[in-house]
């Protein structure tokens, strides 16, 4: 049996995969041409492609299948699933890490160059940004809590920001 990632013999490099929570559809880039498509699972067959990315990318689907982040060191971008098109909006940077809330309309970016960035994904806005240049560090992990995001940092520091109204203290 062949996998969606077999062709003619040909075994594709798995760069980067998520799966709806059903399990159904996988979004995935490979090394054949980067391409980010969507796949039936039980199939094995490519339903449609999504954009050309060099270099595989990372990728996060929204906790409700509706939006899928990608990022590689050259291009971010977030994609309607349900709409099958992109969200507008403009993001640059090298991202290394992402998270989304729980009701799927905010994602936190953090970019290598030191920004950790929140956008309201149904429109593509960034919302706020915090600054961890100063602190001569880089996000590297991100997680949600209920009021509050958590940022795990490349020197081993762990800190909370609170959500309300946006950036509020630390």
């Amino acid at each position: 049996m062949r996998t969606p990632f077999e062709k003619r013999g040909y075994r594709w490099e798995l760069k980067a995969a998520v799966f709806t929570s059903d399990a159904k559809i996988t979004f995935a880039t490979t090394n054949y041409g980067s391409l980010l498509s969507a796949w039936d699972v039980d199939r094995g067959t490519k339903l449609y492609d999504i954009a050309h990315l060099q270099g595989g990318g990372l990728l996060a689907l929204s906790p409700d299948n509706r939006f899928l982040f990608f990022g590689t060191w050259e291009r971010v971008g977030f994609y309607d699933v349900a709409a099958r098109k992109p969200v507008p909006g403009s993001f640059t940077g090298a991202i290394q890490a992402t998270a989304f809330s729980s009701d799927s309309r905010t994602m936190a970016l953090a970019r290598s160059d030191g920004l950790v960035t929140l956008v309201d994904v149904p429109n593509g806005n960034v919302i706020a940004t915090a600054d961890l240049r100063q602190r001569a560090d880089t996000a590297m992990s991100l997680a949600f809590g209920r009021d509050h995001l958590w940022i795990g940092t490349a020197r081993g520091a762990v800190f909370r920001v609170r959500l309300a109204g946006g950036w509020a203290s630390r």
